[in-house]
């Protein structure tokens, strides 16, 4: 009885950490992966504002890069990360120094994520704050950067 008990768990075990496996590792690295040559059709943000209580309807018409102003992107990385050439996915000086003004009291918790951390979330995550969903976030950053 002992050893089928322990045979049971052992089952369970090894399928719990494959379902995982599969599901946080594998999964972000095929879908990474072919977004290095695929433009993504709709994101987690888009599908998050569709199931929403939002009154209008998502609307976005995608636009090649040689259609708008080539000083687009330098505005965009300008406005959200401007040390988005200094840095592999992972602000720390910024990182730290929020974390620095949250202990202090000077400011509640604010917001210290790079581009790609921000392109990781809108594209695969959900919105919420928690550490499961920023573990994701990192996990996928490092994939983009790589």
């Amino acid at each position: 009885m002992k050893n089928e008990l322990d045979a049971g768990i052992y089952t369970w075990l090894v399928n719990t950490i494959t379902i995982i496996f599969f599901l946080f590792v594998l999964i972000p690295i095929i879908l990474v992966g072919a977004l290095k040559w695929l433009n993504p059709p709709i994101s987690a943000f888009m599908l998050g504002y569709e199931m929403s209580d939002q009154n209008s309807a998502l609307q976005f018409d995608w636009r090649d890069l040689s259609e708008v102003s080539r000083n687009m992107p330098a505005a965009a990385i300008a406005a959200e990360d401007q040390r988005f050439m200094e840095h592999y996915g992972f602000d720390f000086d910024q990182i730290r120094q929020a974390w620095i003004d949250y202990k202090d009291g000077s400011s509640s918790l604010r917001g210290a994520s790079t581009i790609t951390q921000q392109t990781a979330k809108n594209l695969f995550l959900w919105s919420d704050q928690g550490f499961f969903r920023k573990g994701l976030e990192a996990w996928i950053t490092v994939l983009m950067e790589v």
